[in-house]
């Protein structure tokens, strides 16, 4: 069996939208989620998967499954699952079916600590700008 990592979803998909929607459809098909993490904005959800066959592929035929499932919805539901599906990014390939899920903290810190890094600067800007205010200026 092979082994890959993905980036599914994003803007706003959590683990509830990707267990709702695209769980049951690769669970169907006999693929296996290992491992999963929420990343949240703008980066979606973090998973291993494996099973037989092109793994990519599958990813791609899903996601355009649940994309046109969601855009066929009642209102209701379109504004309740509120994120683009339509959206996956391969991060690696195997032809062991554990090695994606050995490599999967790895590229969980990495991404975790991009999100930080990105808040921390955002945060700096903002204390930067405060700091150079006067006080009358508030």
């Amino acid at each position: 069996m092979a082994s890959g990592n993905f980036l599914v979803g994003e803007l706003g998909l959590s683990l509830k939208g990707f267990n709702e929607y695209f769980l049951p459809r690769l669970g169907a098909k006999g693929y296996k989620v290992k491992d999963i993490l929420e990343l949240g904005d703008p980066n979606g959800v973090l998973i291993s998967l494996v099973g037989v066959g092109n793994l990519e592929k599958e990813i791609e035929k899903t996601t355009k499954e649940v994309h046109d499932e969601i855009l066929n919805s009642d209102i209701e539901t379109l504004s309740t699952h509120n994120f683009h599906v339509n959206f996956f990014k391969t991060l690696g390939i195997y032809e062991n079916d554990e090695t994606a899920s050995q490599n999967f903290p790895l590229l969980a810190q990495q991404y975790l600590c991009d999100s930080a890094r990105k808040k921390i600067n955002y945060l700096n800007s903002q204390i930067s700008s405060l700091a150079n205010k006067k006080i009358s200026d508030f």
